[in-house]
């Protein structure tokens, strides 16, 4: 062994054993916790019948879209709660939008699908109507009256 060699061993030693020994896989778990004032949440529903004269065309947007006032759509909804809506089908079955459902009409014996959601503000929900490829829906007077459940959880 040459004298380099000599030198060289004990230096790629220390190398290797600072390296391997300073990477450590740090974990960092961290806790939100947000104050719960109330022992059991408050929860009211609604139901909401949306007719086919109800919808109203954007045709910037490319939807149809019906609106009502919601009274208990709050702040506090806002800040602490969650809304959910449920669709209700024609096989009496509820659906939680944002919800695709198909559509047949034996006038015009074709079939559709219609993607289903909806938006909320203070005070109001807004349902929304398009087409699964993002345009206009044509057939928007043939669907059935919508049936649907608000679900407030504040």
């Amino acid at each position: 062994m040459s004298m380099n060699t000599k030198h060289l061993i004990p230096i790629l030693a220390v190398a290797f054993i600072s390296l391997f020994s300073s990477c450590k896989r740090e974990v960092v778990h961290e806790t939100v916790v947000n104050e719960i004032t109330k022992e059991v949440a408050a929860t009211v529903t609604e139901e909401v019948t949306v007719r086919a004269k109800d919808w109203i065309e954007d045709s910037e947007a490319n939807y149809y879209y019906a609106t009502y006032d919601c009274s208990s759509l709050t702040k506090d909804v806002d800040s602490y709660g969650a809304v959910i809506v449920y669709y209700y089908d024609n096989e009496g079955r509820w659906n939680m939008l944002p919800y695709v459902t198909p559509y047949y009409s034996d006038e015009m014996d074709d079939t559709w699908a219609e993607n289903i959601r909806f938006d909320w503000e203070h005070g109001k929900i807004t349902f929304i109507v398009q087409d699964l490829d993002g345009g206009l829906p044509e057939n928007i007077q043939l669907m059935p009256d919508l049936y649907f459940k608000i679900c407030i959880i504040l």
